[in-house]
């Protein structure tokens, strides 16, 4: 049970421009694109432009035309799963619910994009809006070269509007300049982790580590996770919002202490408070104890695999620049008793 770094995003729903190819080989991955490689974005209308808002984050507008136009991509693609989004019944509208939270959730994150590029002063080239133009188009045409095969791509396809378009390009520019800025510095750390029985056991061999026995040690003699066990339990670094199995209570543990520094509202640095962290999760009758260290910024820039770049963006996204945000949300999610809106 080997508690490995999730690579993909903490909202799995969609995922970023970039990652909306389609397979060569074989069909059925498409379902899996469709429903998790949904490139969405806030485009920071005014409200003079569009007074109908569907938030506002900071100063920027997200208008309720382009709330519904991803929205209406987001339930074709709930569809093609046959997963209820709709207001009809109570489990339609939990599907909605869940819908629309990630929806709003990614055009927050989008115009928080926007946000920190004209704060962070970084400049978006003519290159990468003209390479995530050519991304949208492509995923496009190979959808409906797919259609024949499977007709119940259609609904997903009438979605793809030049509103939506403009929207999920604006949101893939906005990942490229941030991931190419060596400026932009993100929370991380050195992990080990342990298995153990029992919430009491784990709690026993944090003791012990805190009086000077050796992690690594430790978990060779007593972890039950096969896999790392014989490492130490090596974790290796680990970006803030890569571990997405335990939830958001693990980040706010292991990166305690953790002060972003901003300058005119570019959030590229943060501070730390010294020592060694241990974290217990449980899980089941289990429980993981973590040991954290050396924890520091590092560039995203330097991350050299995509989808952990992808996942420590979103969980700098999440973490200090939403937490420092000021975010108003005019669209609820609907309950058991009341339709969905807009």
């Amino acid at each position: 049970m080997m508690m490995t770094p999730r690579r993909s995003r903490r909202f799995r729903f969609f995922r970023s421009g970039r990652a909306l190819r389609i397979p060569r080989r074989g069909q059925a991955p498409l379902l899996g694109v469709l429903l998790l490689a949904v490139a969405l974005a806030g485009c920071g209308l005014s409200g003079a432009a569009d007074p109908l808002l569907a938030a506002r984050v900071n100063d920027r507008a997200i208008s309720i035309g382009d709330y519904q136009a991803v929205l209406r991509y987001a339930r074709a693609a709930a569809g093609v799963s046959n997963t209820p989004a709709d207001w009809q019944s109570p489990v339609g509208r939990a599907g909605l619910g869940v819908v629309q939270d990630q929806v709003m959730t990614y055009l927050i994150q989008s115009a928080l994009l926007d946000d920190q590029i004209a704060k962070c002063g970084l400049t978006v080239s003519a290159k990468d809006q003209s390479a995530a133009r050519g991304a949208v188009e492509q995923t496009l045409s190979q959808l409906r070269a797919q259609q024949g095969q499977h007709p119940e791509y259609g609904p997903v396809i009438a979605a793809y509007t030049p509103e939506l378009e403009r929207i999920f390009s604006a949101r893939d520019v906005g990942e490229r300049t941030l991931t190419q800025s060596g400026a932009i510095k993100t929370p991380s750390a050195h992990m080990r982790e342990i298995l153990a029985g029992s919430m009491a056991e784990a709690q026993q061999l944090r003791d012990q580590a805190r009086k000077g026995a050796d992690f690594g040690q430790l978990a060779k003699a007593h972890s039950q996770d096969t896999q790392t066990a014989a490492s130490g339990g090596e974790l290796g670094i680990i970006y803030q919002g890569q571990i997405t199995q335990l939830g958001s209570d693990f980040d706010k543990q292991a990166f305690v202490g953790v002060t972003p520094k901003h300058k005119d509202g570019c959030l590229n640095a943060n501070t730390y408070a010294a020592g060694t962290v241990y974290v217990i999760t449980p899980v089941r009758d289990q429980a993981f104890l973590f040991e954290v260290t050396q924890r520091a910024d590092r560039p995203i820039k330097g991350i050299s695999d995509q989808q952990t770049q992808q996942t420590a963006l979103t969980g700098w996204l999440n973490e200090p620049v939403m937490d420092q945000a000021h975010i108003t949300q005019y669209v609820t999610a609907p309950t058991r008793e009341q339709p969905a809106q807009p």
